[in-house]
Order: C-alpha cells, then structure tokens, then sequence
C-alpha cells in the first residue's frame, strides 16, 4: 500500500486511490480500513469470494460500489 501525502494509492494501478483521511476509522477503538479499499487489495488472491464478503459489498453505499467496481475494473487481474 502506498500513500502520497494526501492519498492512499494502489501499489498496482496508481490511478486507484482515496484521500489519506478517509482509508479507515474505528469501532469502540478497534481500527479498521474501509471495505472498498480492503476488497481492491484482496483482489487476484486466491481466495474465494466468502458470504461475509458478499454481504459487506451489498452493505456498500453507492458511491462505494461503484468505486470499487471502477478499480477492480483497472486491475488487470487475468495473470494473478
């Protein structure tokens, strides 16, 4: 994971990125990163796409979908 002064960018495809500010957050002090970006960099492991994570992507704002549906679509995911 890289990051610019402002943005976090995706160490394969530098045009994914978020505003540094936003990557995470916390629950009752337990931090964590936002579920679009913790997908993009699951992407192209070998793992099978679980319940959990069908239900966190349906869970998803708008916004966020898209997002994450507009970077997986920058990776070129076909040699991983």
């Amino acid at each position: 994971m890289d990051a610019s002064r402002w943005e976090w960018i995706d160490g394969r495809n530098p045009a994914i990125r978020w505003p540094i500010t936003e990557i995470g957050d916390d629950y009752e002090g337990i931090p964590y990163l936002r579920p679009e970006i913790a997908f993009v960099l699951k992407a192209g492991q070998p793992a099978e796409v679980s319940t959990n994570d069908r239900a966190v992507i349906s869970g998803l704002d708008p916004f966020s979908r898209r997002w994450l549906s507009r970077s997986l679509a920058r990776l070129d995911l076909r040699d991983s």
